[in-house]
């Protein structure tokens, strides 16, 4: 079930299923790869946009197609290294370690991964038929490459059997990087459709710079890559454990001195402090309620009297007819809701189909469509959760309350609580008697009570209040105060939860609308996506669609950036809207033209 609703939850609320799942389980895991939240949640999309079937896993053939990679043995060699678990699929985190480590390569690391590939028995050396097989592999070929093989290993050959080893091969690739030049192509294509060149050669200078050194020696293989990060995330602890450390040295002679004063003390008292401290805290610990504090013995009886008056009050409104009508209400709410979903499954689809010139209306009105099908989705969503909360409610202050209430009483700290509010309730009655009573204060004045004996109020108390009547009743009274106190926790507990309820619903609807908007546009825009159905302007422009400005007849040719924030059309090379300033959106970014 569980699954079930995170699947769903992130094939239509993506923006909020990574906000509130997937970006706390794996936020050191960025940190650490330099990535920001936008950074993260833009890799997230490109993953999502993948996942066609919605399973939290991709396969190779569409990793291929989204970079526009031509399939070649290296490509399969490079995939099966993102692939750490060897299944045949990237999961998020594989695809992410995968593009950031290749992405920041540089040209000596590219060198060492080829090297790796066919240093087999990791002896440190390849020979000519390596190096052949280097070329073939990288250049999708058959024939070989003689004239480069030899220019690598030197026309005249070599004393040792024609072997190079790790540092030579680098040293002939740092010489001329075109030998191994569709490695680099393959890390240029994957860079363009992530976050551009000029990204990752910072990031790259920042690999360099801060584990240049580790990188030389495992920086090629999987394990290598999951090290470093670990060696990283280490090194960014190295300050705050200085910090502690120098705390601790700077506290040593205050410790000192401290210790010199407490041995003034007397060990006894400290023992006593420390020991009524425990005791204090297996108090709290025992009983999870806080004990009523008991009020002015002049409000005890009224006390009493609201809360039975209460109790009566909440029966007659806990009504299980009501309750069964409300619940059946709720049945049909859930039945609208999931109408409400279908309907915009079917607006989504309606969006999506190739609306030419003749069928501006049609498209025009297929957008009026969508965004009344998700204003329709709000309205019921939140009918039902309304409705499903007054049911909580009800549940709450009645058969809810009363089931945790017999559970606590089992325990050793509700027979404590029980106790305790017993004889307050008995109190309650001790005192309501003596206060009361007119018959026993109007006699009580002519007899005088010999010392040390009681007077005749007081035996006339005490032999009411000895009866099982009074007993009773003082039970009954501490149950109703548990069973009030017991509501009341209910009730706070059951509206928490449904206000946080109430929070992520609507932060759902909110990425709801924005992935919506970024897709097809908002309920106002003014910019609709067509297509063409004449072959000859497909020819002539080299796309089937355009855009146009319902309004002015603006038209563009093939896809266009559009700022959802003020409907103004970015130019190819623009980083940030002309207009409003707004940047773009992981969409509108694989548009960008510029550097």
């Amino acid at each position: 079930m569980g699954s079930a609703q995170s699947a769903f939850k992130r094939l239509n609320f993506p923006e909020a299923y990574f906000e509130q799942e997937i970006f706390p389980a794996n936020k050191h895991l960025f940190s650490l790869l330099g990535f920001t939240y936008e950074d993260s949640l833009y890799m997230f999309w490109i993953f999502s946009e993948l996942d066609k079937f919605n399973s939290g896993q991709i396969d190779m053939e569409s990793v291929y197609k989204y970079f526009s990679i031509k399939q070649t043995n290296y490509t399969d060699r490079f995939f099966t290294f993102m692939d750490n678990d060897n299944n045949g699929k990237l999961d998020l985190k594989e695809f992410m370690i995968g593009i950031w480590n290749y992405s920041t390569y540089n040209t000596k690391l590219v060198a060492k991964i080829l090297f790796r590939f066919f240093d087999i028995d990791n002896v440190d050396r390849i020979d000519m038929a390596d190096v052949d097989a280097i070329l073939r592999m990288l250049y999708k070929t058959e024939d070989s490459d003689w004239d480069t093989i030899l220019s690598i290993f030197g026309h005249e050959g070599r004393d040792d059997g024609m072997y190079l080893n790790l540092d030579e091969w680098t040293s002939k690739v740092l010489e001329n990087p075109r030998i191994i030049q569709p490695a680099f192509d393959l890390q240029k294509q994957i860079r363009k459709k992530t976050f551009g060149i000029s990204y990752w050669e910072e990031q790259t200078r920042r690999r360099e710079e801060e584990f240049g050194r580790y990188d030389d020696k495992k920086g090629e293989t999987w394990g290598g890559v999951m090290e470093l990060l670990s060696r990283k995330r280490r090194e960014k602890k190295k300050p705050k454990i200085k910090q502690v450390e120098e705390t601790k040295e700077e506290n040593t002679e205050e410790q000192k001195q401290g210790e010199d004063e407490i041995s003034n003390f007397k060990g006894d008292e400290a023992k006593t402090t420390v020991e009524e401290e425990e005791e204090k805290k297996e108090e709290e610990e025992e009983d999870p309620f806080d004990l009523l504090k008991i009020p002015e013995e002049d409000e005890l009886y009224d006390l009493q009297k609201r809360c039975e008056a209460k109790i009566r009050q909440e029966k007659i409104a806990f009504n299980e007819d009501k309750l069964e009508a409300m619940q059946a209400k709720a049945e049909e709410e859930d039945e609208a809701e999931r109408q409400a979903y279908s309907r915009l499954d079917e607006a989504k689809k309606g969006m999506e189909n190739s609306y030419t010139l003749a069928d501006l209306d049609a498209r025009i009105e297929a957008r009026k469509e969508l965004w009344d099908a998700v204003d329709n989705l709000k309205k019921n969503s939140r009918e039902l959760a309304k409705l499903k909360e007054e049911i909580a409610l009800q549940l709450a202050r009645g058969p809810d309350a009363e089931n945790k209430m017999k559970s606590f009483l089992i325990s050793p700290a509700g027979q404590k609580k029980f106790d305790f509010e017993t004889m307050r309730h008995y109190g309650i009655q001790t005192h309501h008697f003596l206060n009361s009573n007119l018959v026993t204060q109007l006699f009580a004045g002519a007899f005088e009570a010999p010392e040390g004996k009681y007077t005749l109020n007081t035996k006339i108390a005490y032999q009411y209040l000895a009866t099982a009547r009074a007993k009773d009743k003082a039970r009954r009274a501490a149950r109703l105060a548990l069973l009030e106190e017991f509501k009341e926790v209910e009730t706070a507990l059951t509206k928490k939860t449904w206000e946080d309820r109430a929070t992520i619903r609507e932060q759902d609807f909110l990425s709801l609308t924005k992935m919506l908007v970024i897709e097809h546009g908002s309920r106002k825009t003014k910019w609709e996506k067509l297509y063409l159905d004449d072959p000859y302007r497909q020819q002539q422009y080299n796309t089937n669609i355009f855009y146009l400005h319902i309004e002015s007849r603006e038209m563009y040719y093939g896809e266009q950036a559009i700022c959802e924030r003020c409907d103004t059309r970015y130019l190819p090379e623009d980083v940030r809207c002309i207009t409003c300033q707004a940047p773009r959106n992981w969409k509108n970014k694989k548009l960008f033209k510029g550097n």
